[in-house]
């Protein structure tokens, strides 16, 4: 269904196995292909057939991509624990919890390996806390952007996912702030309240700049914006930079 045809084997005389066709075609598509599949083990439910504890099979299909040096990464399961109260007899009834998953393992590019260990991960590593779930989401497509080449996409979800964070710090902290509030209003309140000086109002705000004048986030008339890959790639880690300075400045810790 994915790719639109009858069969994925390229034959005429025969039909393999589903499972012989797959592996067939998985040793001969390209790369997007083979990255989509990756993603797909996560989004299907047929993990129960590896064996493997769903964590433990992100973690080792990491080790695989690294010892091959390639420029990819699985981001990790993001999940959120629920409580519910029962009210069932007595000795059913009662307050139970669970943990539900919120976001599944995607494929993101992986070109620097400091940047990513110092950066993405760890700023991945907070948005899991339920309440930046929203900015999480944002984030995660941004990512997801810059992998299947849209760069402008990828500015616009930074730019978003720069905003729900500030908004949830203001939130979190009880620091006046309006739903409606544009990105420079949400900065200049963030570095009102923490020991932040004004001349980091520039370096914070290029997140935005850039969303507003190069992303979808706005038409574009008749003008054509073209975002070269390492312009998407720096608001990427612009982003990045900016949650981890964020997070520590209103001394937020994560929410499991």
């Amino acid at each position: 269904m994915r790719h639109g045809r009858v069969q994925l084997a390229e034959t005429r005389y025969y039909r393999p196995s589903a499972a012989t066709e797959s592996v067939a075609f998985l040793l001969e598509c390209d790369d997007a292909s083979f990255l989509d599949f990756l993603e797909y083990i996560f989004r299907l439910d047929c993990l129960h057939r590896v064996g493997v504890d769903e964590d433990r099979l992100v973690r080792e299909i990491n080790d695989i991509l690294r010892v091959d040096d390639l420029p990819y990464h699985l981001t990790d399961f993001v999940r959120e624990s629920i409580t519910r109260h029962s009210d069932g007899p007595p000795s059913f009834g009662g307050t139970f919890t669970y943990e539900e998953v919120v976001s599944r393992p995607v494929v993101i590019s992986c070109e620097n390996e400091v940047v990513h260990l110092e950066m993405t991960k760890p700023a991945l590593d907070l948005l899991k806390d339920p309440r930046f779930k929203q900015a999480n989401v944002e984030y995660l497509e941004a990512l997801a952007d810059y992998r299947q080449g849209d760069t402008r996409g990828a500015l616009a979800n930074c730019g978003s996912a720069f905003e729900s964070v500030m908004k949830v710090l203001c939130e979190i902290n009880r620091w006046p702030y309006q739903q409606q509030d544009t990105a420079a209003m949400l900065v200049k309140t963030v570095l009102e309240h923490t020991g932040l000086d004004s001349y980091f109002e520039s370096t914070l705000m290029i997140i935005a700049t850039l969303r507003n004048r190069l992303s979808k986030s706005h038409g574009a008339g008749m003008a054509e914006h073209e975002v070269a890959p390492h312009l998407a790639a720096y608001a990427l880690n612009a982003t990045a930079s900016a949650i981890l300075l964020l997070f520590g400045e209103a001394g937020v810790r994560r929410r499991r």
